[in-house]
């Protein structure tokens, strides 16, 4: 499959995923958590991983073997602030550029907390996917964060056990949203990593994104 036809999939898959996790939420699949809540926990997860990283620990390997930490890093910062660009309150991102700058921690909890007021507001955001309710947002914008603090955690050699009871309402959004995405090596979706029955849910969060544990 050439990459056209891949990247195709991938935004068909996309589209099917977000109406599936709208749903999921507005059923009730979350439980008693809210949306709001479950991004607030995904920020406080990264925020402590992050404030803890060493500028010298920034050009490490991760387990997204194209990017170092601090890519990881400024991917999670572009994240947060493209929820600005979806909810049109600030310009396009210049993709080029650096979010993390001097400080990680603090750049990344200023885009996170300016995200947080966006999707409270409720209205909904303009993704490349359509129309999305902010709810729905900040479920995407949890499953993103907190994959990637096991990346940056992971790389850096801090704990990988992160908060059970958020790693399992993660996993279970990330199978609703996910459950038709395109698998395959080198792609926005690697393929799942089978995981030993009595894994942790860290574990078998990270291995049904296509890391090893």
């Amino acid at each position: 499959m050439n990459q056209e036809a891949i990247r195709a999939a991938e935004i068909a898959s996309a589209k099917g995923g977000v109406r599936r996790l709208q749903a999921f939420i507005e059923s009730g699949g979350l439980g008693a958590v809210v949306p709001l809540e479950l991004y607030d926990r995904a920020v406080n997860q990264a925020q402590e991983v992050i404030a803890t990283v060493r500028p010298d620990q920034l050009p490490l390997p991760t387990p997204c073997t194209e990017w170092d930490v601090r890519a990881v890093i400024d991917h999670m910062i572009a994240g947060s602030r493209m929820v600005l660009v979806f909810a049109g309150e600030q310009p396009s991102l210049d993709p080029g550029a650096d979010q993390v700058g001097d400080d990680p921690s603090t750049a990344f909890a200023e885009a996170a907390a300016a995200a947080a007021g966006a999707l409270r507001r409720g209205q909904p955001l303009q993704l490349p996917v359509g129309e999305t309710p902010a709810s729905v947002v900040a479920v995407m914008r949890a499953i993103d964060l907190l994959l990637h603090t096991w990346d940056v955690a992971k790389a850096t050699g801090q704990a990988t056990a992160l908060n059970p009871e958020l790693c399992e309402q993660v996993l279970q959004a990330s199978r609703v949203l996910l459950a038709e995405a395109p698998r395959h090596p080198g792609g926005r979706l690697g393929p799942e990593i089978p995981v030993p029955a009595d894994a942790s849910v860290c574990d078998r969060l990270v291995g049904y994104h296509g890391r090893q544990p």
